[in-house]
């Protein structure tokens, strides 16, 4: 599950933006095998954006990123991580030195 949708194909368009510009992204040849688009007017679709004040969104092509959502999911998974590593880090401080190959 992802927890801020579209949030990965903006990422894709904005790394791959020299096939997005071509209508060849992957997306792109997605909505031409399920339509009769053409390259021009997937180029089109998934183009242009930006981060609009008005409404705390980051749009990339069809998709709009809601930057506060973004912001609290990665402030989570970052202390998910951090909790993760604490763990690891308890765990391997209880098993003696000799044991943990040391």
């Amino acid at each position: 599950m992802v927890a801020v949708p579209g949030l990965i194909e903006a990422r894709d368009i904005l790394i791959h933006f020299d096939r997005y510009a071509l209508g060849d992204g992957n997306q792109q040849r997605r909505l031409r095998s399920q339509s009769d688009v053409d390259e021009a007017e997937a180029a089109r679709h998934f183009w242009g954006g930006g981060y609009d004040p008005a409404t705390g969104e980051f749009a990339v092509g069809p998709h709009h990123i809601p930057i506060q959502r973004a912001y609290v999911e990665a402030r989570a998974l970052f202390g998910a991580i951090y909790n993760a590593a604490q763990a690891l880090d308890e765990a391997r401080r209880a098993v003696p030195s000799h044991e943990a190959g040391g």
